[in-house]
């Protein structure tokens, strides 16, 4: 990756910057020089510098190889979805609550959805919806409302928008993670108590290749999740997203 957190600064360097800040590697004695460790945004695991001796402006960083080290939601080839599972012990009537709940405060869903990654498509959130319905998704226990927009970003992929309106707003393609405790989308409810942490990682758009990996990530940003936004976010949504969700939608949306 081209950005690494450095815990004591609280910055993100890349390693043009770093070098700039606390040397190279050798001092003036030719003796290894002692600098601060920068880390995984992701897993939390110390990195190293890739490509150091060579133009910094090409340098990256990478993962320090560990037999111990937690899975990290970034090392995967291609960014791995998460896989959301039909729930195993359906909540019928919970689930039935829940999502009538979702489609009353769909516009507040869809408004923290664009405060964490702007320029959504509205048809790729339809799919997700639709995706749900297939998978019985708002039955699983221990799910909540506001885990939503956060398992929707953590299951789709976000390329950057393709009009120039969208290019202005953001040109990077995005992906949003959960912690390293969390590879599927049950763990939130199984492996944690709702305390997990989100990621959003920033990539390069790839040139010949379909889809971004590791060596196109630019920066990773932690997002921490907000249990109330529901009460705190207003509702936004444009006349053309609002309509598409009423024709997708009809009877869940008056």
């Amino acid at each position: 990756m081209k950005k690494a957190f450095q815990a004591s600064s609280s910055q993100y360097f890349s390693v043009e910057k770093y070098v700039d800040n606390f040397g190279p590697k050798l001092d003036q004695f030719a003796s290894k020089r002692v600098r601060p460790d920068v880390i995984c945004n992701a897993c939390k695991q110390v990195m190293h510098t890739v490509g150091e001796d060579g133009p910094l402006r090409d340098a990256t960083w990478a993962h320090n190889p560990s037999r111990q080290a937690p899975w990290c939601p970034l090392k995967e080839s291609a960014g791995a979805k998460y896989e959301i599972l039909s729930p195993s012990e359906p909540d019928e009537l919970s689930g039935v609550v829940l999502r009538k709940s979702f489609f009353v405060n769909w516009l507040l869903h869809w408004s923290h959805i664009i405060e964490m990654v702007p320029m959504c498509d509205i048809y790729t959130f339809i799919k997700f919806i639709q995706y749900a319905d297939r998978k019985n998704l708002w039955q699983q226990r221990g799910l909540e409302e506001w885990f939503l927009p956060y398992i929707f970003l953590a299951t789709c992929d976000f390329p950057p928008p393709k009009s120039k309106t969208g290019k202005n707003w953001r040109q990077e393609w995005i992906r949003c993670r959960f912690d390293s405790r969390v590879r599927t989308a049950d763990d939130l409810w199984i492996r944690t108590d709702g305390d997990w942490g989100y990621i959003k990682a920033e990539y390069i758009l790839p040139i010949n290749v379909k889809q971004p990996n590791p060596k196109h990530l630019i920066s990773v940003k932690q997002i921490t999740p907000d249990k109330n936004f529901l009460k705190r976010v207003s509702r936004f949504g444009n006349t053309f997203q609002i309509n598409a969700m009423k024709e997708q939608f009809p009877v869940d949306i008056q």
